[in-house]
């Protein structure tokens, strides 16, 4: 018993994109870690998440040993990690064996919507965004290309890609969530 309370004291769960630690729930034995670009989210999230750690870094270059995470989480942050076959690898690399990694994310916009959102962003001075969501059946394969086996993916809930002011309508697709373990 004494090595199983041993390894969860060492048991790390990182939040990638985790912004200003609005989404770091407590973790019951270990280490929490965020990981944000935004070093001034980041500012935030230390001054309000009490027992993580935060690091500023690219969910595409993460200062994280191999094998080092037993629990990886990345919510409405894929997206934005192009190309997401190298942020995939990243993540598989960072991951210890039987370490799980959940995904929540949007289902891709189809085409005609995309191409309608980005120019009425562009038209707004807004930045679009790389990928609007994901085709299921493509994100699987490219997690499994990672390395990782895929456990499962269900839908839960609306993602939000865009709302008035900014744009004319909401923008919305089903929001998954994946889960996937390192063998």
């Amino acid at each position: 018993m004494a090595e199983t309370a041993e390894h969860d004291q060492h048991k790390v769960t990182v939040e990638i994109g985790c912004g200003s630690g609005s989404r770091a729930r407590p973790v019951p034995a270990g280490i929490g870690v965020g990981v944000d670009v935004d070093i001034n989210a980041l500012r935030t999230a230390v001054r309000s998440t009490a027992g993580w750690t935060f690091i500023g870094a690219d969910g595409l270059a993460l200062p994280l040993r191999d094998n080092s995470c037993a629990d990886l989480r990345i919510q409405a942050v894929l997206h934005h990690l192009v190309p997401t076959a190298t942020a995939l690898g990243e993540l598989a690399r960072v991951m210890q064996p039987s370490g799980v990694l959940t995904i929540r994310d949007g289902v891709a916009l189809d085409a005609n919507e995309a191409a309608h959102l980005d120019d009425e962003l562009r038209q707004a001075g807004h930045p679009s965004e790389p990928v609007y969501g994901f085709d299921l059946d493509e994100l699987a394969e490219l997690v499994r290309a990672s390395g990782l086996d895929v456990e499962d993916i269900h839908m839960e809930g609306t993602a939000t890609w865009a709302t008035p002011p900014f744009v004319s309508k909401p923008y919305t697709s089903e929001r998954f969530h994946l889960t996937a373990r390192h063998p």
